[in-house]
C-alpha cells in the first residue's frame, strides 16, 4: 500500500493522530509545571498527561481493529483551501488560550466564532456582530455564574 493511500484510511489517520499527539504528551512531561503539586494533592499536569494517554490508546486501538484498511472518503475532498481553514480556526483560538487574561474573554471569544463564522460561510456582518457578541456575553455569563473569574474586557 502506497503512503498517500496509506492516509487516507482508518489506520493512517490514526497514526497521523498519534504523530500529533505524542509531541505534546512529551512537551507536558518535560515542562516544568506538569509535575508540580497542588495544595490538594493532584498534580498540575495529571489530567492533560491521562487525557492524552487514554487518547493515544484508545487511537492506536484503530490501528489493529478489523476496519483499519476502510477509506476515508471525505479526505478524499481534502484540499489546500480546506487545510488553511482549518489552521485558520486553530490560529483564532490562540488568543482563548494564551491571552485570555490579558484582553478579555468577551473579545477573545468574540474574535474566535468571529473567524469560525467567516470560514464557515457566514457573510452578513451585522449578523455576525449580533451573533458573536451574544454567543460571548452568554458564555462569560455562565462561566461567571459557576465561580471562573474571567476579565470580560481588555484593561489599558
Amino acid at each position: 500500500m502506497k503512503l498517500g493511500a496509506l492516509m487516507k484510511t482508518n489506520r493512517g489517520v490514526a497514526l497521523i493522530i498519534i504523530v500529533i499527539l505524542f509531541p505534546i504528551l512529551l512537551s507536558i512531561c518535560f515542562s516544568d509545571w506538569a509535575f508540580k503539586q497542588l495544595s490538594d494533592g493532584f498534580y498540575l499536569g495529571m489530567l492533560p498527561i491521562i487525557y492524552i494517554c487514554l487518547s493515544i490508546f484508545l487511537i492506536a486501538i484503530t490501528i489493529f481493529d478489523a476496519k483499519r484498511n476502510e477509506r476515508q472518503q471525505k479526505l478524499d475532498d481534502l484540499s489546500v483551501v480546506g487545510m488553511i481553514k482549518v489552521a485558520m480556526i486553530i490560529l483564532s483560538s490562540l488568543p482563548l488560550a494564551f491571552y485570555v487574561d490579558k484582553i478579555g474573554l468577551i473579545f477573545c471569544t468574540a474574535l474566535l466564532v468571529v473567524v469560525c463564522s467567516i470560514i464557515m460561510g457566514l457573510r452578513n456582518i451585522r449578523h455576525l456582530l449580533v451573533y458573536s457578541t451574544g454567543i460571548s456575553v452568554v458564555i462569560f455569563g455562565v462561566l461567571n455564574l459557576i465561580g471562573f473569574d474571567f476579565i470580560a474586557m481588555p484593561n489599558f
